[in-house]
């Protein structure tokens, strides 16, 4: 899963799918320019934007059941769209639980299967992929292109990452019991990078737009990718 502002040079711009693929990934096309796109990184790469990068906005990916327990105000898309498609049913079947892919990847990496869940991040020129299985329940304080980071995951598929930097100073975050804690403070935080309790309380942590959950081959990000255990 990933989004993008569909904004070119400040006006809006539709995008459609262009039926083709490129590292096994969606090619998307604009409709002003019929130029194409490829997905994980919002670069056009054929055509008169070619070059061109959008700007990725911050999104989540989590069953809709922990979704709605922390937004229960949630408006969904609705199914009747006066379109007759089986919006119920997956077209892809179980490709997301085959051990293999249909098409072709640049990028070969043996570190995780090719269909491993990850969080993607990229800042200052460097990645880092962090596994959903291996976050379950936990944080990880880490550091990446020399900025200070807490990734959190308090319940199953569902994963977030911020600065740990906050009025200059660095914080250290655990999970326990149920609760998410930074050490210097103990105050209590959210999963919306919030304090909620303690001293810090009112506080926000920086949630930078770069730091996206991609569902993806790992081969389809970058070869020079690092991962949580590498």
């Amino acid at each position: 899963s990933i989004a993008f502002f569909g904004i070119i040079d400040g006006q809006p711009v539709k995008f459609g799918t262009s039926g083709k693929l490129y590292n096994s990934k969606l090619v998307m096309y604009d409709r002003m320019t019929d130029s194409y796109w490829s997905q994980t990184p919002g670069k056009a790469i054929v055509g008169d934007l070619s070059g061109y990068t959008l700007k990725r906005l911050p999104i989540d990916a989590m069953k809709w059941g922990d979704w709605k327990k922390l937004y229960p105000s949630t408006l969904v898309l609705s199914r009747e769209t006066g379109i007759g498609r089986p919006y119920g049913s997956d077209p892809y079947g179980s490709y997301y639980t085959d051990s293999g892919v249909f098409f072709p990847i640049e990028n070969k990496d043996d570190r995780l299967h090719e269909k491993t869940l990850v969080y993607g991040i990229g800042l200052n020129n460097e990645q880092k992929a962090y596994p959903y299985t291996s976050l379950e329940g936990t944080v990880v304080n880490d550091l990446l292109g020399n900025e200070n980071l807490v990734v959190i995951s308090p319940q199953p598929n569902s994963l977030r990452a911020y600065s740990s930097k906050l009025d200059g100073k660095i914080l250290t975050f655990e999970y326990k019991n149920g609760v998410i804690l930074d050490l210097e403070t103990q105050s209590i935080w959210n999963f919306d990078g919030e304090a909620i309790d303690g001293s810090l309380k009112g506080k926000s942590l920086y949630k930078n737009s770069r730091n996206n959950p991609l569902l993806v081959c790992l081969g389809n990000i970058l070869s020079e990718h690092k991962y949580l255990g590498s």
